[in-house]
């Protein structure tokens, strides 16, 4: 079996019984995931693999090169890994949730555009979550995502903030420019907590504002709003002094009120307004649907106005003619459980869900400083939930770089409890 040390080498014992000592040596592999990650950031370089195709293929073909690199690669190192991955039950669900995924876009009447789009769905999903497992699960190697991480975070954020959109890949959705500055903030997070003096946490504290004014700058009315989810919940906890709560609350209320009054199309509007109503009749929309096609759903790129017919409104938002006018300009919910009970149905949904519920069981018992200088659970647990909050206004899942990412840390998180860890 392979085993962590506290200076983050690998004790090995083969099948037979017999132990020896070695130092795990992933260099390669590591190399490969970090140009992934790097790539994910910036979707730099970015083909075009299918003329005419919206979904990124490139970048989801790209993740299960990685996976393959990382696994076969790997395996003068992680070589009992086969034989332990095989008696788990974590491949079978894998496995099973992408046959169901490619089934229904196998099913679907836009069959050739909804199966690339489940494609980019699995694809960096399964890759993320088995090289973070696998890789950067090694607590040595953990060091390296951290820095990796924090990396990637600083040129992102200083791009934005420098060039805006003159950069190719700032040309990008803000919920995904703001999706990706959250997941790549554990990084600097994690630095942050660990700093033993102020003048280091300031250092930490100004890099993670710049991401925040990255944000700012591309119009993320979400990242604006979040602190003050987050706040309360930290002060519910006790992971942060009230104190220190207030003064950040007074802080970010007074950025929000600024960003509002420069940014009057992003204040929220009960009647008439597209962000609104959309996304809150887009879940009996998904309901209406789903009680059509009730387990593989019809696609993920297929239309829903075929199936809107005999709809009726459930709020006084708006009229049904503006709200058909918008399902026909966009195949999404903007809600990613929405989107996936339409598009995949609910075998797939509630089997995804459920393997999710249990990788956050992990995330939450595996809470505790970091480690020789690893990525702190406490910070990845953070990062996923305030993906998961974004995920209810955004199909952040179907960004195979956002995928990527989330996924990735999935896999870190799980691999706190060992890689050999019994379900």
């Amino acid at each position: 079996m392979l085993s962590l040390n506290a200076m983050g080498h690998a004790r090995y014992s083969g099948f037979s019984g017999e132990a020896s000592d070695m130092k795990v040596d992933n260099s390669v592999p590591f190399g490969v995931v970090a140009l992934m990650c790097a790539h994910a950031a910036f979707l730099t370089p970015y083909i075009v693999l299918v003329h005419g195709e919206r979904t990124n293929l490139f970048t989801s073909l790209l993740t299960l090169a990685t996976f393959f690199v990382v696994v076969f690669i790997s395996r003068r190192t992680f070589s009992d890994f086969g034989g332990w991955l095989w008696s788990s039950w974590e491949p079978c669900a894998w496995l099973t949730l992408g046959g169901l995924v490619v089934l229904s876009g196998f099913l679907s009447p836009e069959r050739t555009a909804s199966l690339y789009r489940s494609f980019a769905f699995f694809a960096p999903a399964f890759a993320g979550y088995w090289c973070g497992r696998v890789l950067l699960g090694d607590a040595f190697w953990q060091r390296y995502g951290a820095t990796l991480f924090t990396a990637l975070f600083a040129v992102l954020a200083l791009g934005q903030i420098v060039y805006g959109a003159g950069l190719a890949f700032i040309a990008v959705h803000h919920h995904a420019m703001a999706n990706m500055l959250i997941v790549l903030a554990v990084g600097p997070l994690t630095f942050f907590i660990r700093a033993k003096t102020k003048g280091k946490r300031i250092i930490w504290l100004g890099m993670l504002s710049l991401g925040f004014w990255a944000a700012y700058l591309v119009g993320s009315r979400f990242t604006i709003l979040l602190p003050f989810v987050l706040l309360p919940l930290f002060a519910c906890f006790g992971c942060i002094r009230k104190r220190y709560t207030c003064v950040a609350t007074v802080i970010f209320l007074g950025v929000a009120v600024f960003f509002f009054f420069q940014n009057p199309s992003k204040m929220l509007h009960l009647k008439n307004y597209e962000s609104i109503f959309y996304r809150v009749e887009g879940v009996p929309t998904a309901a209406h649907i789903a009680k059509q096609h009730p387990f593989f759903g019809i696609g993920l790129r297929a239309s829903r106005a075929p199936y809107l017919e005999d709809y009726e409104m459930h709020s006084d938002l708006t009229d049904r003619d503006t709200y058909m006018r918008v399902v026909r300009n966009n195949v999404t919910s903007d809600n990613m459980l929405s989107t996936m009970v339409v598009g995949l149905g609910l075998l797939p949904t509630l089997l995804y869900v459920a393997m999710l519920a249990v990788y956050g069981r992990r995330v939450v018992s595996s809470f505790e400083p970091a480690q020789c200088g690893g990525l702190d659970n406490r910070m990845i647990g953070l990062a996923l939930f305030s993906c998961l909050i974004h995920f209810t206004i955004q199909d952040g899942l179907l960004y195979p770089q956002l995928s990527w990412y989330f996924h990735l840390l999935l896999g870190v998180a799980s691999a706190k409890e060992g890689l050999h860890a019994d379900i």
